[in-house]
């Protein structure tokens, strides 16, 4: 009897050892996730700061120097993005309606959303003159920018990298591996 009473003891103080660790966990669970809230708040903060400079460098107010550096790059990349849409809209063969946003076709006189009039002209007002509209558009989606030649550039020099590594391991001889 003194081995059953002894066993049973046993299971008790382990079993409440193991709640006991098992309530420890669920609180760090718990006390982790708030970190992670927390930090989230953080990063919204973060965003706001960053927005709030971005606006003052809009409205032409005076930043320090790194700021304004990091202002003008957010510029270059809004006017990359606008263009790709607009080369998006192109080869789509689609306009937007300036009332709405909505996607139209190109022939259409009012917006079917809205029923704003639209632009006549094929390019509805993307292109800075009056004139060979269609023509402009096309000889700027050839050329590109510097930064997108910049980046296509990188992109072959990473893959024939890649390739040469690759190669490198393929002549390795047999029976060595490659430990990187």
């Amino acid at each position: 009897m003194d081995f059953i009473k002894d066993v049973t003891r046993k299971v008790a103080s382990t079993a409440k050892v193991a709640v006991k660790k098992s309530s420890e966990l669920v609180e760090i669970t718990k006390l982790n996730i708030n970190i992670g809230a927390e930090k989230d708040k953080i990063s919204k903060i973060y965003t706001q700061i960053g927005k709030s400079v971005y606006d003052s460098f809009e409205k032409g107010e005076e930043l320090p120097a790194n700021y304004k550096v990091l202002c003008e790059n957010v510029l270059s990349i809004k006017e990359n993005i606008k263009k790709m849409k607009q080369q998006i809209l192109q080869l789509k063969n689609i306009k937007i309606c300036p009332s709405c946003t909505a996607e139209l076709e190109l022939d259409v006189a009012y917006c079917s959303r809205c029923g704003a009039k639209q632009e006549t002209q094929e390019c509805n007002g993307l292109c800075e003159s009056e004139g060979n509209c269609g023509d402009s558009q096309i000889a700027e989606a050839e050329t590109g920018n510097d930064d997108a030649d910049k980046n296509a550039a990188q992109d072959d020099e990473a893959n024939n990298w890649a390739e040469e590594v690759k190669t490198v391991e393929l002549d390795l001889p047999s029976g060595e591996e490659n430990n990187c």
